[in-house]
């Protein structure tokens, strides 16, 4: 499969990222440096994916813990072009065995949270845009069931509608043919 972290982790990291401090998640407020909180921070320097502090990283340095941490926990570089996309940001949006859980469920498989061959193979004989659109429709329908919903469900179905989209480009599917 070809390589699609870059431009997944573009899409996390969004247009105009400076890598000042932001905010983690909606409603919560986190230091962060391109969006890896100090939490996850001390986590990856645990496992010695990476050394000193993150008021010091680099954008490299942060690219590098999510891929360890999140990329290749999901097994991106073995899902289709497009839902790497979708499960990799289900993964830095809700936690790692969410994201798993979400796409074993969708494709039936055992939902264990570890993105295995069997996940894989499922996933890859599913139809990419056939799964693209039914993760959008279960992150939305999970989204609206969250304490926060009645403030922040608008701008996060802005994020899924987003994520659609640059999974579609990854996966090459006409942007015509988009969920509604």
């Amino acid at each position: 499969m070809i390589d699609q972290f870059d431009p997944s982790l573009n899409f996390i990291w969004g247009p105009g990222r400076d890598g000042q401090e932001d905010d983690a998640a909606p409603g919560e407020h986190f230091e962060t440096k391109w969006g890896v909180t100090q939490a996850t921070w001390d986590h990856a320097a645990a496992l010695g994916v990476v050394e000193g502090t993150l008021d010091d990283a680099t954008r490299d340095d942060c690219a590098t813990v999510f891929r360890a941490l999140y990329w290749n926990a999901i097994n991106g570089d073995h899902l289709p072009a497009g839902v790497d996309l979708m499960v990799f940001n289900d993964a830095v949006v809700c936690g790692v065995g969410h994201a798993a859980r979400l796409l074993q469920r969708i494709v039936g498989t055992v939902p264990d949270g570890a993105i295995g061959p069997k996940t894989i193979a499922a996933a890859a004989g599913y139809g990419d845009k056939k799964l693209i659109d039914a993760l959008t429709v279960a992150d939305n329908a999970y989204y609206a069931s969250l304490l926060k919903a009645p403030q922040f469900l608008r701008g996060w179905v802005r994020r899924e509608k987003d994520a659609q989209i640059a999974a579609y480009q990854l996966a090459g599917i006409p942007l015509d043919q988009l969920l509604t």
